[in-house]
């Protein structure tokens, strides 16, 4: 996942049980720690002790390639990401509530960095939320993450159970996410609406004869560029993950779109994602690093038991003099504009999916005003292109971004002050990243 700022407060209440493993109720352990981890237990950092407790008002706080794990009894534990600060903000231990029967609340203070809940067997009465600036994520038992940008984009994750997420700004404002989904939450004010399209060659316009490639070992590439091996690694996974979503199974039906709808087919894919063969590992002259991963058609189809049949040939980005002359320019402009119109056809999906309420999207308001439809139309024709590429079976793929202030304000003027201050997405399938999250989980 990338490596970027955060900060979040974690809340956790607990029904009381005799499985806890620390060594006293009122603490949590610290039961593993890699490479440069600290506490605080008073007024100065010192080295950290494996197998140490925690108490109110103790920090912690990891280095670079480093983390810690910390356990409220065996079966339920949390990793601190590299480059972390948490403190143990709150405990709280009393009489059972009269309603939930909670007797004991733990608050962690994520101040910066990340950290990865994997929560197996919660006693009964377990209440878990994870809040952020923008939102606040409950479950009774489950694995999920939660990563929160440094101006208050939220996103959540979800791999296994079912987690509610509700805006801070308005609780009425929620949705539940099942597992293999993500949500995202933000301000409107910096959220970044964003979509990709894909178009393929058209035999209509282009001929069967021109369309036409060789069935044979197909495959499917990514590449890609990072600072250290480990971001050229999941820049490639992000490519290829791309190129598998965007493959066409019907014209408005894309892979990815099976993917949402089966959560078996996500967990399925990806595993073959993080199984890629590795064609090309190096270090380039100027000290990035690069990576090539393949996954063939078979290994894909073999995974889901299904046939994908629209895919025609190796399928690897291309620079555009090299498009222009296996393809020419007629295929170039058709097949990128089918792109750009797959990519507005999807940020339409996105602006209609914003979540106002309990199962009530700006999709609903359009049925008793038809002027939403005029003003989503004119927002995803007026949105920015921030990407383009070009690939070797003569596909194009076409990346839009429209800002949410400008979405929120348009949409204000024909909807009323509905929208609240937090933009909401409808839960939608996990990408690769987070499926990356699901691989650490595991380890822990």
């Amino acid at each position: 996942m990338k490596k970027i700022a955060l900060a979040s407060l974690l809340v956790l209440t607990l029904g009381m049980s005799s499985q806890l493993s620390s060594k006293e109720n009122n603490s949590i352990e610290l039961t593993k720690k890699a490479g440069d981890v600290e506490t605080n237990q008073g007024s100065q950092w010192k080295k950290a002790k494996s197998n140490s407790s925690l108490y109110k008002g103790d920090m912690i706080k990891t280095g670079l390639d480093s983390y810690a794990e910390l356990a409220l009894n065996p079966e339920n534990r949390f990793r601190i990401k590299e480059d972390s600060e948490v403190e143990l903000d709150k405990i709280f231990e009393g009489n059972p509530h009269p309603t939930d029967g909670i007797v004991k609340l733990v608050q962690f203070n994520l101040k910066s960095g990340s950290m990865l809940a994997k929560l197996d067997k919660l006693p009964k009465g377990v209440k878990l939320s994870i809040g952020s600036p923008t939102a606040v994520a409950g479950a009774t038992g489950t694995e999920f993450a939660v990563v929160v940008e440094s101006a208050g984009q939220t996103h959540i994750a979800v791999l296994e159970s079912k987690v509610q997420v509700v805006s801070s700004s308005n609780p009425n404002q929620l949705v539940m996410v099942a597992p293999f989904q993500k949500v995202d939450i933000a301000p409107w004010d910096v959220a970044l609406l964003q979509a990709k399209g894909t178009g393929i060659l058209s035999k209509k316009i282009l001929g069967n004869k021109f369309v036409q490639q060789s069935q044979n070992k197909i495959v499917f590439i990514g590449s890609g560029l990072g600072n250290t091996e480990e971001a050229a690694h999941i820049e490639a996974l992000r490519n290829l993950s791309d190129r598998i979503l965007d493959t066409t199974l019907s014209p408005e039906y894309k892979f990815g779109d099976l993917m949402e709808e089966d959560v078996s087919v996500s967990e399925k894919v990806y595993d073959v994602l993080f199984n890629a063969n590795v064609l090309q590992k190096e270090t380039l002259p100027n000290g990035t690093f690069q990576e090539e991963l393949e996954v063939s058609l078979t290994a894909i189809q073999n995974a889901i038991g299904q046939t994908i049949t629209s895919v025609s040939q190796t399928i690897r980005p291309i620079n555009l003099a090299e498009y222009g002359q296996k393809f020419g320019p007629l295929a170039r402009v058709t097949t990128r504009r089918a792109a750009q119109v797959d990519a507005l056809r999807k940020l339409a999906q996105k602006i209609y999916g914003s979540v106002i309420e309990t199962d009530t999207t700006v999709k609903d308001f359009e049925a008793s005003n038809d002027q939403i439809t005029t003003v989503v139309k004119g927002i995803v024709q007026g949105a920015e292109i921030i990407s383009e590429t070009y690939f070797s079976d003569g596909s194009v793929s076409v990346q839009l971004q429209a800002p949410g202030k400008q979405i929120k304000g348009a949409l204000t003027q024909v909807m009323g002050d509905v929208l609240g201050s937090n933009y909401m997405s409808s839960p939608t399938r996990i990408i690769v990243d987070d499926f990356e999250t699901y691989k650490e989980l595991e380890k822990i």
